[in-house]
């Protein structure tokens, strides 16, 4: 979407959820202003939003800016056809960071009618049109570092905010001092059920830091990666960095993902995580070592048509399964093969047993 047309649904949207005039199909025109932080200050647009906003309200948009990003509808529909080729069908489902509610809008029919679905968002405005929308969630408006819970969850789904910034967790206060995208995922996986999974949208400094990473921390915590892709670094719209769509879960044991170590391009080396040596098929873009945030880093640059990549990407996978699957059906008859075999044995040492008996 144009950051014009954005810029313009989300003022309309506003303007008409404030006025209680805004019908479910405008509502669902709201997209946050993730990836808008620099025109969120323009002075025109500043003067539209103080029409329908308080100051209290317009300074919790802002405060969201600096972590926030748009998220793509078609990364949130590749996340929810992997999930149906691996064979998720519903449960407990939760989103911690849900925005503008773009996860719970392309989430499939049969998932929802055999979920409950349970929502944190921090910011009021956003929260209240997502509760508009949905009022069949179980929506906490706070904080994901206020949201405390003794339930567990099959699924937990997202984009949760990235930055250097750090929460406070009294609950979970040895998280407190890792960036808030590793927070995120670290407490998640502590919420998530042993066979559960865990689908987000995450920056690669998640799987490919070297220092002061969660990674460790989730392996203890039982959780294993099912699963990641890299992604360039031009899906945000308004931002360039690279991104993986990545899947763990929790109670498998896999260590093929928890040390990142060197890849060289040229004259240059950077870490990059291991499962991406092995997996090199799963980079959906050519890596190239550029500068990045005063430093020079990994980034993921576009390689062809994003959505080819993805849909071929989803068509392996399913290949995979399917291939898993007639591999499971042919042991299942070589087994029930063996059982036939070892039913007739016995059948005959039955028969033998009897004629025996009569002697006796």
């Amino acid at each position: 979407m144009l950051t014009e047309q954005r810029i313009l649904h989300n003022l309309e949207v506003i303007s008409s959820f404030k006025n209680n005039t805004a019908s479910a199909d405008v509502l669902k025109n709201y997209s946050g202003w993730g990836g808008l932080r620099d025109e969120i200050y323009a002075p025109s647009i500043y003067r539209e939003l103080k029409k329908s906003l308080s100051v209290e309200e317009i300074t919790s948009l802002k405060q969201t800016l600096k972590s926030a990003y748009y998220t793509p509808a078609f990364l949130v529909q590749f996340i929810y056809d992997w999930l149906s080729i691996y064979g998720f069908k519903g449960g407990n489902i939760l989103e911690p960071a849900v925005g503008h509610g773009i996860f719970i809008e392309h989430m499939p029919k049969a998932i929802r009618e055999q979920s409950t679905i349970t929502t944190v968002e921090k910011d009021r405005l956003t929260s209240d049109i997502v509760q508009t929308l949905y009022p069949d969630l179980n929506h906490y408006t706070m904080g994901f570092e206020e949201y405390y819970t003794q339930d567990s969850f099959d699924l937990i789904v997202g984009n949760p905010p990235y930055g250097s910034q750090t929460v406070e967790d009294k609950h979970h206060a040895d998280l407190q001092h890792y960036c808030i995208h590793h927070y995120f995922v670290a407490k998640c996986m502590r919420l998530l059920k042993e066979g559960g999974i865990l689908a987000m949208v995450l920056p690669s400094f998640f799987l490919d830091n070297v220092r002061d990473h969660v990674r460790y921390i989730i392996h203890r915590e039982g959780g294993s990666l099912l699963a990641a892709y890299r992604l360039p670094d031009d899906i945000f719209p308004g931002a360039k960095i690279t991104i993986d769509i990545v899947f763990l879960t929790k109670g498998r044991k896999n260590n093929k993902w928890l040390k990142a170590r060197d890849i060289t391009i040229g004259s240059m080396a950077k870490p990059m995580n291991e499962y991406f040596h092995h997996y090199s098929h799963h980079l959906l873009g050519n890596l190239e070592i550029i500068p990045m945030y005063e430093r020079k880093g990994l980034a993921c640059k576009r390689r062809g048509d994003i959505n080819y990549l993805l849909a071929q990407t989803l068509k392996n996978r399913a290949q995979a399964s399917l291939a898993n699957l007639s591999s499971s059906l042919l042991e299942v008859e070589q087994v029930m093969e063996e059982l036939k075999t070892k039913k007739q044995q016995l059948l005959f040492a039955y028969a033998e047993m009897l004629n025996l008996a009569r002697f006796l």
